[in-house]
């Protein structure tokens, strides 16, 4: 997995590269962080809010749109499966 300064993220499998975006659900700004937790979810934490990748989608929700806070920089989960997430 690769953030793009553009807001897209690249996902690189062997030779195959594949890029998301808006279409996808990808709408968090430029991503800075990516974490995997338990359960196989990814989460990318960007400038405008906070995405989650599972069953093959994206699902989005942003600063400006209630989520409250943005600039994510960090991602962890703790060891009874709650996501911690760090902002700038």
């Amino acid at each position: 997995w690769f953030a793009l300064s553009t807001g897209q993220v690249a996902v690189a499998a062997g030779d195959d590269i594949r890029v998301h975006g808006r279409a996808d659900g990808l709408n968090a700004g430029v991503y800075q962080a990516f974490y995997e937790d338990h359960e196989q979810v990814l989460w990318l934490g960007g400038t405008a809010g906070l995405s989650r990748y599972a069953g093959g989608r994206f699902v989005t929700v942003r600063s400006d749109a209630g989520f409250p806070v943005s600039n994510l920089t960090a991602i962890v989960e703790d060891l009874r499966g709650e996501l911690w997430i760090g902002s700038g």
